[in-house]
């Protein structure tokens, strides 16, 4: 792999984040030291003091021995990717009696009710749960899309009362 040349290499700390309609989602860092900041003056005097380049970042969490801090992503948040996407959605349409004009939220509590939890977070901590979402939802879907031609990575009948 050829080296890439580097704009900035240093530690930083996470300051915040935040998402809105008309400014999109930000991240913000603290920089360890001012002189930290020299990589990113000279960036916005190239483009007439109007900052915008764009940066290739690779980012790994460190904890107080410096060690790098092993990420997990909760199963709960993918499932609920799952089962508020499109392709999901799509799935329900064509496969639940009365779903034709189910949205993305009435798709969501559909699933809850076929996994028997009140909460997608149930999914962290139960394992049972979790392996009835991938028996029940998961691999249905896969397979409906498999022969269906929609993509399924968008994450992992009866009508149903609400």
């Amino acid at each position: 792999m050829t080296d890439l040349p580097v704009a900035f290499k240093g530690e930083v700390m996470l300051a915040g984040w935040g998402d809105s309609h008309n400014g999109g989602a930000k991240v913000t860092f603290w920089l360890s030291d001012d002189q930290d900041l020299g990589s990113f003056r000279r960036m916005t005097v190239k483009k007439g003091k109007v900052a915008g380049q764009r940066l290739m970042c690779v980012l790994v969490e460190i904890d107080e021995q410096e060690q790098p801090v092993v990420q997990t992503r909760a199963f709960s948040s993918e499932a609920h990717l799952m089962v508020t996407g499109p392709y999901y959605q799509a799935f329900c349409r064509a496969t639940v009696k009365g779903a034709a004009s189910w949205d993305p939220a009435r798709c969501k509590r559909y699933a809850k009710w076929l996994i028997e939890v009140e909460s997608l977070s149930e999914l962290d901590s139960n394992p049972a749960k979790a392996k009835l979402f991938r028996d029940v939802i998961q691999r249905p879907l896969a397979e409906w899309s498999e022969t269906h031609g929609e993509r399924h990575d968008d994450g992992p009948g009866e009508d149903v009362a609400e």
